[in-house]
């Protein structure tokens, strides 16, 4: 049987992992931005590294989001071409219902 300070341990752990999480990013982060100013290249050509990197990320991110954007549009019709499909089948059933029942 754990007790309440078994529990309270418990719980600090888990509320803990997100702040090493912040931690490991910031750490991440800060080495980056060491590594670019202290590089062995000039300003002008670190300069033009970043601007080639931040244009080749937006890029990047330009490309997934219309395929991602396509597939939904993919995913949008196929619903809604399942969609008509079920309320003609429902009418023509109806319809057969109703022929059948002499109304």
């Amino acid at each position: 049987m754990q007790n309440h300070d078994d529990k309270v341990g418990v719980k600090m752990e888990r509320s803990d992992s997100p702040s090493k999480l912040a931690w490991l990013i910031a750490g991440v982060g800060i080495g980056a931005v060491a590594g670019i100013l202290l590089a062995p290249q000039s300003g002008e050509d670190t300069r033009e590294w970043v601007s080639i990197k931040c244009d080749n990320g937006i890029n990047t991110a330009r490309a997934r989001v219309k395929r991602t954007r396509r597939q939904v549009e993919d995913w949008i019709g196929q619903g809604q071409e399942r969609v008509t499909d079920a309320v003609s089948a429902g009418r023509e059933a109806f319809n057969k219902g109703t022929a059948e029942a002499g109304f």
